[in-house]
């Protein structure tokens, strides 16, 4: 599960990296695989699914609802304790992926009328996580707004 630099290959899976873990570490700085949490920049691009995070660590503990915002570090150091519990809904906000709701589960009834594998997570949009489609949609929106203020010369 290590690379030639030393540190992990990020296409390992979860059980191989636990297993060397086991290995590296002492039995006191041993951690568990639920214990442990994914943070990115505040201003991160996700995919809309965890299967589709760039590794399979970080799409394993999207589907755990592990992968946090850099900005839980600022909760972190305002109580120690908020991450004893990682479902905490203190929490929720720095979240990049949550447990589904109603809401989301109906529309994804509605784009999948043949049903399917349901989804456990979702993005939370809600908290103002981004996907890259989202971040495409936008810049292209900017773009025509700003395309059409241009004028064509006028031809004398």
């Amino acid at each position: 599960s290590l690379n030639k630099d030393g540190g992990f290959d990020l296409n390992a899976s979860a059980s191989d990296i636990d297993k060397c873990l086991r290995q590296i570490l002492p039995p006191h700085l041993r951690t568990r695989r639920y214990s442990t949490l994914l943070l990115y920049p505040k201003l991160h691009v996700y995919p809309d699914r965890p299967k589709d995070m760039p590794n399979h660590i970080g799409s394993f503990l999207a589907k755990q609802c592990l992968v946090f915002s850099e900005t839980v570090a600022d909760v972190a150091f305002a109580d120690s304790t908020v991450l004893d519990d990682l479902d905490s809904p203190e929490l929720a906000s720095h979240k990049a992926f949550v447990k589904v709701d109603e809401a989301f589960l109906e529309k994804w009834k509605g784009e999948h009328p043949g049903g399917g594998l349901r989804p456990t997570v979702m993005l939370n949009v809600d908290a103002g996580f981004k996907t890259s489609k989202a971040v495409s949609d936008e810049a292209a929106r900017k773009r025509k707004a700003e395309s059409a203020k241009v004028v064509a010369p006028k031809n004398n």
